[in-house]
Parts: structure tokens; C-alpha cells; sequence
């Protein structure tokens, strides 16, 4: 499968985590090129942000796109690790 064709979506950036309904949405209008998420973050992602990237991942297989995860942090691993969805989402 080849690489997406958007930026990433850097959830580092606080505009996420004050509106996850923008993440949703910004996920979404990225599933016909590709989903390209960046995940280096000083701490685990919370539950609703996990969330919505393991639905987009879904929705991205779904349509045959590709879902990527970029410069994951020790962090962000160990959160999906902890929630049993490491494989999940970054394969």
C-alpha cells in the first residue's frame, strides 16, 4: 500500500485535545488520501484521542487507504500498550 497523500495530523498540537470533535473531523476528511497521524507526544494520548485514531485507521482499511503513524513517542506506545491496542493502531 502506498503512503498517504495528506501532512500528518500532529496531535501534539492543543487544538485536539481542547476540540476532539475537530480531530474527528480532520481524521475523517483525510480517509480518501490516506491517513498520516504524528504521535510524538510527552505523554500517553487520552482515551477519547485513541479513540478516534483506531476508528480511523478502521475507516481507512475499510476504504483500502493507508493509515500511518509517524515518530511515535515511548509515550504515546506505552499508552496504546496499556490500553491493549498497540497492534491496533500501529501494527
Amino acid at each position: 500500500m502506498t503512503a498517504p497523500k495528506t501532512d500528518p495530523i500532529d496531535l501534539s498540537l492543543p487544538i485536539w485535545r481542547d476540540d476532539p470533535k475537530q480531530l474527528q473531523t480532520a481524521l475523517l476528511e483525510q480517509v480518501a488520501d490516506g491517513i498520516c497521524v504524528k504521535a510524538d507526544l510527552p505523554r500517553p494520548a487520552d482515551t477519547l484521542t485513541v479513540q478516534l485514531i483506531l476508528a480511523a485507521r478502521r475507516a481507512a482499511e475499510d476504504a483500502s487507504k493507508p493509515f500511518v503513524v509517524v515518530e511515535p513517542s515511548e509515550a504515546f506506545r506505552d499508552g496504546l500498550q496499556t490500553l491493549g491496542i498497540h497492534d491496533d493502531i500501529l501494527g
